[in-house]
């Protein structure tokens, strides 16, 4: 078993329940906006609206997307999904299986959250898929990147410059994504804007085991591991 428990519930864990540490996890954040440091100056209100008004459209060419990849926001997700996951999964040897059940129950079953969900496809097939949400957080916007699936690091940067334009546009300050310290996307969020740089989320990777099947040198290796904020009860 593992998890991602919130600050209040991690020391409890530890220690009543057993839980120890899993791997490091990696929160990156990229800024779609400079409003939150404008509400700090005089006149807060007038001053963070002439900024943002300013700034967000030439933040957002700078991750503006390729026009040559044919992406749709969908609010359905079909079998196509399972072959998706099986091009990615060869990637990591330890991850939720995130197949079509899955992702289903996970982001299309639950009408209380507002997922967003962003389709890469060539022909009939399906190449890619993210999905976001946002936080009603104020005073700062924030929105999440909650899963990014794609075989290809094209389709896959591709896919967040889309999914980055769309947040801006509706008015996020600041996105997180959530990643294995070991992913090698990493190098790809980097490249797009994202840093752990003050980034003020944290979040530890806690488990607790129940049989010996694998040893644990194997667990705590983040390099195997596929983790997203989807793996998680929140947002």
């Amino acid at each position: 078993m593992f998890g991602s428990p919130s600050a209040a519930f991690y020391p409890m864990g530890k220690g009543r329940l057993g839980y120890a540490d899993l791997i490091p996890l990696e929160h990156g954040e990229a800024w779609l906006s400079y409003r939150p440091f404008a509400l700090r100056l005089p006149g807060q209100a007038f001053a963070g609206a002439l900024v943002d008004r300013w700034s967000r459209p030439r933040l957002r060419q700078r991750i503006e997307p390729q026009p040559d990849m044919a992406c749709t926001w969908t609010s359905t997700l079909d079998e196509r999904v399972n072959a998706l996951w099986d091009s990615v999964r060869v990637r990591y040897e330890l991850a939720i299986e995130r197949d079509l059940d899955y992702l289903r129950r996970r982001y299309v079953l639950r009408p209380s959250t507002p997922y967003r969900m962003l389709q890469a496809e060539r022909g009939s097939d399906l190449v890619g898929l993210i999905i976001v949400t946002t936080s009603p957080r104020t005073p700062q916007r924030y929105g999440f990147i909650m899963e990014c699936l794609a075989p290809e690091h094209a389709i896959a940067e591709n896919l967040v410059r889309w999914a980055l334009v769309d947040l801006s546009k509706r008015g996020v300050d600041r996105v997180l994504v959530r990643l294995s310290a070991g992913d090698p996307a990493l190098e790809r969020f980097s490249r797009l804007g994202f840093s752990a740089q003050g980034c003020g989320w944290t979040s530890p990777l806690i488990y607790k085991r129940y049989s010996d099947t694998l040893d644990d040198a194997v667990l705590r290796d983040a390099r195997r591991w596929m983790v997203s904020f989807g793996d998680g009860d929140s947002p």
